[in-house]
């Protein structure tokens, strides 16, 4: 899927996870053109928008995430 984002254009994203939901990590600051791009990205991609909905938000994540414990 990250393969996939990259040819597309959209090098910004650096990690993809897949479940019941995407998650995309980024390692710069989301603006909101950045945000219209990732919402482009889930329907042109991530999401068949003919029978799924889907939401696209931002959620900050501690600095030391990852961090052993």
């Amino acid at each position: 899927m990250l393969g996939a984002a990259h040819r597309l254009g959209f090098t910004p994203v650096c990690d993809v996870r897949q479940g019941k939901r995407f998650t995309l990590t980024f390692e710069e600051e989301i603006s909101d053109d950045t945000l219209e791009r990732v919402r482009r990205l889930a329907a042109d991609l991530l999401a068949n928008p003919v029978i799924e909905d889907f939401d696209v938000r931002v959620e900050d994540v501690a600095p030391d995430r990852g961090a052993g414990s």
